[in-house]
């Protein structure tokens, strides 16, 4: 985004992150500025109805305070462990992005303290789905 908040961007970038975020902006037209770079019109999807945003760690909780935790070796608690502390992370930044649409937090000039916390939370969930894409082969000797 320039200092008027239009959105301009070489017609490469914005195809490759219309591939990975198809639902967030929808073009209604974009204007030639230079060789390969356009000006985007339309608008942005904001909506709020974050799937992960209540993540819960009851399971992880009651297994803690019930001592059986002590029964499982050390290597299965220490992913769950990750998993339960990047999980309340990912929670923690869902409700600070909250502030951000609400005006309880300054997103800065041209929303770049909004941008640095969209990628901050892009970098955590990805930490997280790669805990859960590891739990099998970690969590194998854990019975």
């Amino acid at each position: 985004m320039n200092e008027a908040e239009e959105l301009i961007a070489p017609s490469v970038a914005f195809n490759a992150f219309q591939v990975k975020f198809p639902d967030l902006i929808r073009v209604a037209d974009s204007t030639y500025v230079a060789e390969g770079i356009y000006r985007y019109d339309g608008e942005v999807n904001l909506d709020i109805s974050f799937p992960h945003f209540e993540l819960t760690t009851i399971t992880w909780d009651a297994l803690k305070s019930s001592g059986l935790i002590a029964t499982f070796p050390y290597e299965c608690l220490l992913h769950l462990e990750t998993i339960s502390n990047i999980t309340d992370e990912v929670s923690n930044r869902n409700k600070e992005l909250l502030d951000y649409f609400t005006g309880a937090r300054d997103s800065g000039a041209n929303n770049r303290n909004l941008i640095s916390h969209l990628e901050l939370l892009i970098e955590y969930e990805g930490a997280l789905i790669n805990q859960y894409d590891s739990s099998e082969e970690e969590l194998d000797e854990c019975t």
